[in-house]
């Protein structure tokens, strides 16, 4: 199955908030995950108020249609290829 990188921009205030109120988001992501579209992990990166999300997906569409359901604003969707650092040794 392909992978994806989800990019949010949601500000610095973002992650301010109660830790109660990110886990929200988080699992609405999670219970939307379906077979076309799951949720695998994703990078907070507070300073610049974003967080990148890894997606495996058959498309980006099916991403979309999760995110139709949680309401959760996105920049982008990306398809990437996964290079190992050990493949090089």
């Amino acid at each position: 199955m392909p992978k994806f990188f989800l990019e949010h921009t949601f500000g610095k205030e973002f992650f301010e908030r109660p830790q109660a109120e990110i886990d929200k988001d988080f699992k609405a992501a999670k219970a939307n995950s379906t077979t076309d579209a799951y949720w695998v992990k994703s990078y907070l990166v507070p300073e610049l108020g974003k967080i990148y999300c890894e997606w495996d997906a058959k498309d980006a569409e099916s991403i979309k249609q999760v995110f139709s359901k949680t309401g959760t604003p996105y920049d982008k969707i990306t398809e990437t290829k996964i290079v190992f650092s050990e493949d090089f040794r």
